[in-house]
């Protein structure tokens, strides 16, 4: 649904007044992870008397009082929203809306839901990090929106990193040139990009079998590659055995730049510290490889200059969280064995930096990212109730890992963080083995 999206994955408002919502609903999103200062506007929008609601993978620990947090696997996520649109009775939906709200279940949970928000004088429904890594996403986004319209409530998302906001208004998507101009033919997606062998591929500080769940098929197509340009911060033993050059690469807080946040607001950073040896920042070196290749528009000496040329462009830009009306229907996944495959990015996984810091990783947070997490009944089906580990497989590899229980994850699934060194063997896979070791 890419070309019916917005410009920029945007909030629908002020940061600010998240925490003026009188009810809220929140698809797919960790958000104490994800989002930790927007969750702090919804616990003080909680404590003023806001009605909360999740619908999450999985039910997900939150730090103040919700009306209700549903958990319930990656299959059943498109039912759910379709129910609580349902209990909306809403009128003049498509085809393909109608036909899911004909066919799902609506029971005390999501009528609540509903009625929080329709109630309300002000009500968000905003999708997050889990939902926008959800195979259904396009779907999602309807019912989410198709839930806003019918209630009166706004509709928003939260970026799912620091950076994707002004990622999208910079053009680095495959559908879009800078200022959300569209392309006639999009290029590669990130998918496409990293699993296939190609002549030339240059990685800008990305460890794939970490930033990815391509990750073993992406090591396996940059072997494969006949020149792959690593500009990165870090050098690993990993990259030595596929990179044929490599530059170092100054990290975030080594170089200038500017973030556009969640809402929209342009905010410039300066460098805190020299970069190290010869490490220079990225734009600094794409600029000069530019120069060498004598291609037009590498003449910048400066991220101001940078800044400044692309906001120019988006001056004229009026953010929008509408999304254009599609006939969209959930993917037909093929029947598979094994359980579902639930987990987002580990808090402490999310890039090389916090990945190499000795303190986060000593956390118990990063400790239970390295285990897989399963229900009471599960971990009794599987004999694993007094087991100190699993094995865990798909069809792309398998990994020994250590196994906790937790009652927030539905029967049938599995919890199994990605960005992490046992979840690259596991690929792409949404369902997974489990079984004792």
């Amino acid at each position: 649904d890419q070309d019916a999206l917005p410009v920029m994955p945007w909030l629908g408002h002020d940061v600010a007044e998240l925490e003026q919502r009188q009810a809220v609903l929140v698809i797919g999103s960790h958000i104490r992870h994800e989002q930790p200062l927007l969750a702090q506007r919804l616990r003080k929008a909680a404590l003023a008397g806001a009605k909360i609601s999740f619908v999450n993978p999985a039910v997900l620990p939150q730090s103040f009082a919700v009306l209700e947090n549903l958990g319930v696997g990656n299959d059943a996520m498109v039912a759910t929203l379709a129910g609580i649109l349902s209990a909306l009775a809403p009128s003049g939906l498509d085809a393909s809306l109608s036909a899911l709200i004909a066919q799902a279940p609506v029971d005390a949970q999501q009528r609540a839901i509903a009625l929080s928000l329709k109630k309300a004088e002000r009500a968000g429904v905003y999708l997050g990090a889990l939902a926008t890594a959800h195979p259904d996403l396009a779907v999602l986004r309807q019912l989410a929106q198709a839930i806003a319209q019918h209630s009166g409530a706004s509709l928003g998302e939260f970026a799912a990193a620091g950076n994707s906001a002004g990622a999208w208004l910079a053009g680095a998507v495959p559908h879009r040139l800078p200022a959300g101009v569209s392309l006639a033919a999009g290029g590669m997606h990130a998918a496409e990009m990293l699993s296939q062998p190609a002549a030339a591929k240059m990685l800008i500080g990305i460890e794939p079998e970490f930033d990815s769940l391509h990750g073993q098929t992406a090591l396996d197509a940059l072997h494969q590659s006949n020149f792959n340009l690593v500009i990165a911060p870090f050098f690993t033993e990993t990259m030595r055995s596929y990179a044929h050059v490599v530059l170092p690469m100054a990290s975030f807080a080594e170089t200038s730049g500017t973030y556009v946040n969640t809402e929209g607001l342009w905010q410039a950073a300066r460098a805190v510290a020299r970069p190290f040896a010869e490490a220079r920042p990225a734009w600094k070196i794409l600029r000069v490889l530019g120069n060498l290749l004598n291609l037009d528009g590498f003449e910048y000496m400066s991220s101001e200059e940078v800044r400044d040329e692309l906001r120019a462009e988006c001056q004229d830009i009026e953010l929008t969280s509408r999304i254009a009306a599609m006939n969209v229907l959930p993917t037909q996944a093929e029947s598979e064995a094994g359980m579902q495959r639930l987990g987002g990015a580990g808090l402490y996984a999310v890039d090389a930096l916090v990945r190499r810091s000795a303190a986060l990783q000593a956390t118990a947070e990063a400790c239970a990212a390295m285990s897989v997490r399963l229900h009471p009944q599960d971990m009794l089906r599987l004999g694993l109730v007094n087991a100190g580990s699993a094995y865990v497989s798909s069809g792309k590899g398998g990994v020994q890992m250590s196994v906790q229980v937790d009652n927030g994850i539905p029967e049938g699934c599995a919890w199994v963080t990605a960005g992490t060194q046992a979840s690259m063997a596991l690929g792409d896979a949404m369902h997974i083995q489990v079984k004792g070791a």
